[in-house]
């Protein structure tokens, strides 16, 4: 691990390291409606990553991105974490380190092809 900290293209509130590996399913509750989910939803996922959030910028937790604070997708649980809040969105952005398994939503294709249009 290099604990060198990328900016992640200064998008998102905060910059990135090296971490441990990060692998496991996970549950996912849907915090607010965005561009692929709706508040509440029961969502699966599968994350897989060596990566680390740092240094999260307090000035920019409310970030503005297409107009529009960000906020966090989703309460994440699973194997070998703590339950915890995860991911970044709005109703024009989504970004976040699990792999959806989008047959667990009815929904989420169509909230996509919806956001689109």
């Amino acid at each position: 691990v290099n604990q060198k900290t990328y900016p992640m293209a200064n998008i998102l509130p905060f910059n990135s390291e090296e971490g441990k590996l990060s692998v496991g399913y996970r549950k996912l509750k849907v915090l607010k409606n965005n561009l692929i989910s709706s508040r509440g939803e029961e969502l699966i996922g599968h994350e897989f990553h060596r990566w680390k959030i740092t240094g999260i910028k307090q000035k920019d937790h409310k970030k503005v991105l297409y107009n529009n604070a960000l906020f966090p997708s989703w309460n994440m649980s699973g194997w070998d974490i703590n339950s915890k809040k995860e991911g970044w969105c709005n109703d024009k952005f989504h970004a976040s380190w699990i792999h959806l398994h989008w047959p667990s939503s009815k929904n989420i294709i169509n909230n996509w092809i919806n956001s689109l249009q």
